[in-house]
């Protein structure tokens, strides 16, 4: 069987690099069934160093991308967040799958997972044809302009921390809630994308379901 080809969109203030070893210990695990392919964001964030680390890259010179899918502001009388430049990032993101896909799947961390989710609630519009997705530590984004009522009719996996706060546990479950086939893992840790066994393990079980429905 061949790989699944997974297209996956970092978080705000990173990038493909960074990404790509965040997941280190996934794509080692399927290596054998899941290729992950990291694509930087189209936008820069003006460099602010956000860790020691950051810091010390800054002072040797090393890589200190800073990238971002999206502009937002928050509406302070409603909380909702408003989105500018959407569009821009989803043509970005089709010319790319143009390019270099196709793709069976869709990983989004923090804002590349709402980024992919709007992208998949357009997908009849749009070169793309995901046929999974998988967010971690994600939110819907809130943004009456980009809010459907329309569930997304593919497998999701979905993964929140617990303590997460970045992304509140609520938008992450109104994320999940717009897709109609979804599955749920809550894990005890914050923002970030969790590798022990558990999560793991929910991986793999996804993994297994689709590679099985295909042979049906």
């Amino acid at each position: 069987m061949n790989k699944f080809r997974v297209l996956c969109l970092h978080g705000y203030r990173q990038d493909a690099l960074k990404l790509r070893g965040r997941i280190a210990a996934l794509r080692r695990t399927f290596k054998s069934s899941v290729e992950f392919v990291c694509l930087d964001a189209p936008f820069d964030v003006p460099y602010e160093p956000t860790t020691e680390e950051h810091a010390n890259n800054e002072e040797t010179g090393e890589n200190v991308k800073q990238l971002k899918w999206c502009d937002f502001t928050r509406d302070e009388e409603t909380g909702q967040y408003l989105l500018q430049r959407v569009e821009e990032s989803i043509e970005y993101v089709a010319n790319f799958v143009k390019k270099e896909g196709p793709f069976d799947g869709i990983f989004g961390f923090s804002q590349g997972g709402t980024m992919a989710s709007l992208i998949l609630q357009r997908q009849e519009e749009s070169p793309f044809a995901f046929r999974f997705a998988m967010f971690v530590s994600a939110g819907a984004c809130g943004d009456p302009k980009y809010t459907s009522d329309v569930m997304v009719d593919l497998p999701s996996l979905h993964i929140i921390g617990e303590t997460d706060a970045v992304v509140d546990n609520e938008r992450s479950v109104a994320l999940k809630d717009q897709f109609v086939n979804a599955k749920l893992l809550m894990h005890p840790g914050g923002h970030y994308i969790p590798t022990n066994k558990e999560p793991k393990d929910a991986f793999r079980a996804f993994f297994k379901e689709l590679q099985e429905a295909e042979k049906q």
